[in-house]
């Protein structure tokens, strides 16, 4: 089957959903071609950040094998909230003549280029999404005109044109219903999900990067991924940990992922009586996660839902996350701890509680990898892209 993937923005060395679903349709001997913009994703201060391992924002419109799987960029045009309009779409489609199409993001001006063109070349169009409340409520006020024109003018002929809209979280599924206008029976629900082949536990890798940052063999590790925004509450991982650190002596905590300088400045400067006990990394190519997360004991993500959490579940980490998490699915196997959204008092107790009890630390691990196998893995979930 040839299958073409429309993403605005395509960085697949640091992962997310649209890499690793190439990945996998590969794996089964689809034909698949990414296509997408000539520019990396606008993360925040980028120069200082993203810079470490994307490189410059823009790259070359060519056709060229990124990660193992065959890319074609062509010029961006414009950008508006993240999303970016790009040349050649038609170009590329009548080319490649593809049996399906998935396009990340419903709400974007190439879902509705793409949608436009479905008669004409017959094609079974997929559109997924993975918005959350969180990103929404920035810039509310500007957002809420915008997603009243788009459903105004395009909601209902989506409705007619696109075979499959897929929310990856639940309350994704509730941010297309809301803002996007599409009528809440038309949305299905695929989860998130992990490459187990790739995200596993190894042994010698937890060695490895605790020699590397002189981290005792015998130490409890607590990690936190993904970007580190005032939107991801990052003060309530710090203060909750900076508790635990002072009380146990043999704890240090990772922090893969910086974000902007002030930021981390302002990290670095609440935990210097202790310094030596956190652990910033940069940026770590998708493909390398695994070994921090071998080298980690407990997974610790304050606010937002991240697929970090799955991926550390298939190396053995379990996680503590807020008890207003929309994503159920992640803790259905009783597999994970939830605090009280915004008490640090109660996140330190749900941290301690687990470095106090490693029996149940363990117990969590084995109920998240089975959760993982059977329900978040990548060949579970393609089959439900490929079922339109």
């Amino acid at each position: 089957m040839k299958i073409l993937i429309i993403v605005d923005y395509f960085q697949p060395m640091i992962g997310y959903s649209e890499t690793f679903i190439a990945k996998e349709f590969i794996k089964q001997w689809h034909d698949v071609l990414v296509l997408t913009s000539d520019h990396y994703y606008p993360f925040p201060d980028y120069e200082t950040t993203s810079w470490k391992i994307l490189w410059p924002r823009q790259q070359k419109i060519w056709f060229t094998i990124e990660e193992w799987i065959p890319t074609q960029r062509e010029k961006l045009n414009f950008e508006i909230f993240n999303r970016a309009s790009f040349e050649h779409i038609e170009k590329n489609i009548k080319k490649f003549w593809p049996d399906i199409i998935i396009v990340n993001w419903v709400a974007s001006i190439n879902a509705v280029k793409v949608a436009k063109l479905k008669n004409k070349y017959t094609f079974k169009l997929v559109c997924f999404d993975s918005n959350l409340m969180s990103i929404m409520n920035q810039w509310l006020a500007i957002k809420k005109i915008f997603y009243f024109f788009f459903r105004l003018f395009f909601s209902r002929f989506l409705e007619r044109r696109v075979d499959k809209f897929v929310a990856v979280q639940e309350e994704t599924k509730y941010v297309i219903n809301k803002f996007y206008g599409i009528k809440d029976k038309l949305i299905e629900f695929i989860p998130l999900w992990t490459d187990v082949s790739n995200f596993r536990f190894d042994q010698s890798q937890r060695e490895n990067i605790r020699t590397k940052y002189n981290i005792p063999h015998d130490a409890i590790v607590l990690i936190y991924t993904w970007k580190l925004l005032k939107d991801k509450w990052y003060d309530l991982l710090i203060q909750a940990t900076a508790k635990i650190i002072q009380e146990f002596a043999h704890v240090y905590v990772i922090v893969i992922w910086s974000g902007p300088q002030d930021l981390v400045n302002e990290m670095k400067e609440y935990t210097k009586n202790f310094a030596s006990k956190y652990i910033y990394v940069d940026f770590v190519k998708n493909t390398e996660l695994y070994a921090y997360y071998s080298a980690s004991d407990i997974g610790v993500w304050p606010l937002q839902e991240s697929v970090s959490m799955v991926e550390g579940a298939a190396c053995n980490v379990p996680f503590i996350a807020n008890d207003k998490i929309w994503t159920k699915l992640r803790i259905s196997n009783h597999n994970a701890l939830l605090y009280k959204q915004w008490d640090v008092d109660d996140l330190y107790k749900k941290i301690k509680y687990l470095i106090e009890n490693k029996d149940e630390m363990i117990s969590m691990w084995k109920r998240w990898r089975t959760l993982v196998e059977q329900q978040l893995s990548w060949t579970n979930i393609a089959k439900k892209y490929l079922a339109v």
